[in-house]
């Protein structure tokens, strides 16, 4: 269901499911207003529903939907010239102070605001009241702030979050694992990598390559190149590989622990024709989630 994410450590959340609903409708989605730069707020997980959550299993499914509206920075330092110009005509004495400078601009932007374009972004979460996790669909820090706040807001001091705790860096944890080949269990090397210089900014990015053939990718590394990503499978060491049922995660992890490009094999969810698609949804988000419960603590568990 969530090809990208990232994890953070559910502290508190005190809310009875059948509440949850009127708590996510203070913060539902509206779009900005004229000269409102940007909105956030809690639309349905359904296509065709005013439902704002879904709950099944001890998880509750959220979506999230963002406006942005941005004036050009070429029109805003453009149209504030021209105005620091027209002041200057009126009154050739008129030298405008930085926080002069800066009132134009944001009055421009005002005036402007109405007729810039908007971009809408729409991001999935979840909660696991039983595992304690927060699962957000995306890898952009900007967005992820943005929804714990908005998390924040909406259930106060009846919700808290906690960011994971690491004591191993996945930079030098990847680096480990390409030039030692020591991986932790569960964990088999994917066949793409890619690798940057801090200080001269080179990058190699490789593909479709054995990552196993160490050779070349330890003369990165020793040379003073950091792994920035790494593909990676993860399997359930319960299951075998040659058993339809076999279940594993494909995935790409990045140097701030956010997972992208995730493809996940497991016995597929029982969806009839017949069903909803609150039934559909159902069966296929529990299903992801009870994978995600044998995936998320074992695998995040190696940068303890």
């Amino acid at each position: 269901m969530f090809k990208k994410m990232k994890v953070q450590i559910l502290g508190k959340f005190d809310i009875d499911t059948l509440e949850i609903e009127d708590y996510l409708k203070k913060f539902q989605f509206s779009e900005t207003q004229p000269t409102q730069e940007e909105s956030i707020g809690w639309i349905s997980p359904f296509e065709s529903s005013e439902v704002l959550h879904h709950a099944g299993g001890g998880a509750i499914l959220l979506n999230v939907m963002k406006e942005k509206k941005s004036v050009p920075a070429s029109l805003l330092k453009r149209e504030t010239e021209k105005e620091i110009l027209r002041r200057k005509e009126t009154n050739p004495d008129y030298n405008p102070s930085g926080d002069d400078k800066k009132e134009i601009k944001e009055g421009i932007k005002l005036r402007l605001l109405p007729d810039a374009q908007s971009a809408f972004t729409e991001t999935r979460l979840y909660i696991d009241t039983k595992d304690n996790y927060i699962v957000i669909e995306s890898d952009s820090d900007k967005m992820i702030e943005s929804i714990n706040s908005l998390l924040t807001m909406t259930f106060s001091d009846k919700f808290e979050f906690k960011y994971l705790v690491i004591n191993k860096e996945p930079t030098e944890e990847m680096a480990q694992w390409l030039s030692e080949l020591d991986l932790p269990e569960h964990v088999q090397l994917g066949c793409a990598c890619k690798l940057k210089d801090p200080i001269s900014k080179r990058a190699v990015a490789l593909t479709s390559y054995d990552l196993t053939d160490d050779d070349k990718i330890v003369s990165y590394i020793d040379s003073g190149m950091e792994v920035q990503s790494l593909a990676i499978s993860w399997s359930d060491s319960k299951c075998h590989e040659e058993d339809d049922e076999y279940e594993s995660v494909i995935f790409t992890l990045n140097k701030a622990l956010s997972l992208s490009s995730i493809k996940t094999k497991a016995p597929k969810a029982d969806n009839q024709s017949d069903e909803t698609e609150e039934q559909k949804l159902d069966a296929d988000f529990t299903l992801f989630v009870g994978q995600m419960r044998g995936f998320i603590p074992n695998f995040f568990a190696n940068f303890e």
